[in-house]
């Protein structure tokens, strides 16, 4: 069995696997037109093959989600920790903050960490020890928006400050992390971190719906 922090090389176990395979079809077929002539047979395994692979990505995503999870707890023992995901906004505002932008924009491969404290919310990229940014609660208004995410219209949270041009924008994600593709999920998790910022999702859900700031 893999440990947890080990299903990492499921990836690479998956690309050694199609690297053998293209490997032993150049030793079986001497022509391209042989190979393709069986191409709808091959169909089903390498539907399968994309189908683990994918599989291979989000598991490795999650147990990553998980350990960050578990690593920032520790760090703010006292603290609501929820994972999240960030878009190209967040890297605007870090360039503004002028802090690093590593781990701050969309990651296949882990999400960010929203920490909710009594007197603040911090942003917390992909690695790290601190956060990049935090807002104040006290000046903070809390909204819905929809930013545009090349074709798509994706809902999410925005903290400001009101006081400064601060502010997070993300999307809350549910655990494990592939279950955020489905739309019931998605919700369910913003209205819980709607909750922990202590306000009311059905009113502000239902009062920002459809607003759209870009």
């Amino acid at each position: 069995m893999f440990t947890r922090e080990g299903w990492f090389v499921f990836p690479v176990v998956i690309v050694l696997g199609l690297l053998a395979i293209a490997g032993a079809l150049a030793a079986n077929y001497g022509t391209v037109g042989a190979l393709l002539s069986d191409v709808p047979y091959a169909v089903p395994g390498i539907l399968a093959l994309v189908a683990v692979t994918a599989a291979a990505v989000e598991v490795t995503r999650d147990v990553r989600t998980g350990k960050r999870l578990r690593h920032i707890a520790r760090l703010r023992p006292n603290a609501t920790v929820r994972p999240v995901q960030s878009f190209g906004s967040m890297l605007v505002t870090a360039q503004r903050l002028r802090v690093g932008t590593q781990g701050v924009g969309y990651s296949e491969w882990s999400c960010q960490v929203l920490v909710i404290l009594p007197d603040r919310v911090e942003f917390w990229a992909t690695s790290g020890d601190e956060p990049r940014w935090s807002v104040r609660r006290a000046h903070m208004d809390i909204s819905l928006v929809l930013l545009r995410v090349d074709l798509r219209r994706i809902d999410v949270l925005r903290l400001a400050d009101a006081l400064s041009p601060t502010k997070i924008e993300v999307r809350p994600v549910s655990r494990p992390v592939w279950t955020s593709y489905r739309a019931r999920y998605r919700q369910e998790a913003m209205e819980q971190l709607v909750r922990n910022l202590d306000h009311d999702p059905q009113e502000l859900l239902v009062e920002d719906a459809g607003r759209s700031d870009r």
